[in-house]
């Protein structure tokens, strides 16, 4: 697989933001929800009846 392909973020990938302060040990990954027209993607994470939403760049993404 070559490295550009490695990188490509889908629908329904799962992801942990690279923001300090978000996500604590133990805490489940976010889902690629969707990707917007600018290039962001919409993030979820489920922990029960509760969904936490962002919108973040790649930059600030890492696929795990």
């Amino acid at each position: 697989m070559a490295i550009n392909q490695e990188k490509k973020l889908r629908v329904g990938d799962f992801v942990r933001p690279r923001m300090s302060g978000i996500m604590e040990p133990g805490d489940p990954a976010y889902t690629v929800e969707s990707i917007t027209e600018d290039n962001k993607f919409a993030i979820v994470q489920k922990i029960g009846s509760y969904e936490h939403r962002m919108t973040l760049p790649r930059e600030k993404l890492k696929r795990l």
